[in-house]
């Protein structure tokens, strides 16, 4: 005897919904930029570095620094009475593309996060637009662009000195190989748990 057709939706139902249940599970964001002012209009712990240009954009901000002046945006640690625990299990997002890179570096900006022992810099060096997420935890960073899993990247981190270390965050252009000019549409995190896309 065939099982009737409401059951059947029924179960179905059921089905898809455990099948929903297996999706990543979205983190609830600490802080968001939406890049519709300088990040420390839109929430004044952000704190500026370097003599570099920070501009508000139809694209979103845009930091240049052609001219060879370093600009980085950053958030402290909270033992410097700033919001970042890279400590905890964190997630960072962000939306940023790289509109030129400088003649003979390696990319126009970058990401740094770290969590007071070691720090992880993820490159801005694509000139389209991607999603990136880095999910900070177990002392090593992983990287996906758009959502796609199979784009994972991984990266160690590097050690800091014992005499210079730090708790920090910061998107720009802090030196070193890299220079140039990106954009940024969004830029958020959390450090309560690392979520995968």
């Amino acid at each position: 005897m065939k099982a009737p057709l409401f059951f059947s939706a029924l179960g179905l139902a059921g089905f898809l919904s455990l099948a929903d249940s297996s999706q990543a599970e979205e983190p609830v964001w600490t802080h968001e930029l939406f890049m519709e002012a300088q990040p420390n209009q839109e929430l004044s712990r952000w704190l500026k570095a370097g003599d570099g240009q920070s501009t508000l954009e139809e694209s979103g901000l845009v930091l240049d620094t052609m001219d060879g002046d370093a600009i980085y945006w950053r958030i402290e640690g909270q033992e410097n009475d700033g919001d970042w625990d890279g400590n905890r299990p964190s997630t960072i997002e962000f939306r940023a593309r790289a509109r030129e890179i400088g003649n003979g570096l390696e990319a126009a900006g970058q990401v740094v996060a770290s969590d007071g022992l070691k720090y992880y810099a993820f490159n801005i060096g694509d000139s389209e637009w991607h999603t990136y997420r880095i999910i900070l935890s177990g002392g090593q960073a992983r990287i996906y662009t758009d959502g796609d899993l199979s784009s994972e990247e991984t990266i160690n981190g590097v050690a800091f000195p014992e005499d210079r270390r730090a708790n920090l965050i910061y998107f720009g252009d802090g030196g070193g190989s890299v220079g140039g000019i990106t954009e940024w549409k969004v830029f958020r995190w959390t450090n309560d748990g690392a979520f995968e896309p």
